[in-house]
């Protein structure tokens, strides 16, 4: 289980990272997508209950960052 939320813990991580350097500097402003702690690790879980955690996405670009999709594992 603990496995699971890391791995969706860093899917995320990686879909906002991938987002924000596609769309490369072509001379105008740029979002720029920080996640200042892009893991959590929970203690110990009984199966079958469900946990949450909230992650920052901070934008420290000059143009509005927009998150169309978050995609967990």
């Amino acid at each position: 289980m603990k496995h699971k939320i890391v791995v969706a813990c860093f899917s995320v991580f990686l879909l906002i990272l991938s987002y924000s350097h596609s769309h490369g500097d072509n001379g105008q402003d740029q979002p720029n997508a920080v996640i200042p702690n892009s893991s959590y690790e929970f203690d110990q879980i009984p199966e079958g209950t469900k946990v949450v955690h909230d992650f920052v996405v901070q934008n420290t670009g000059k143009a509005p960052l927009e998150i169309y999709q978050v995609i967990t594992g």
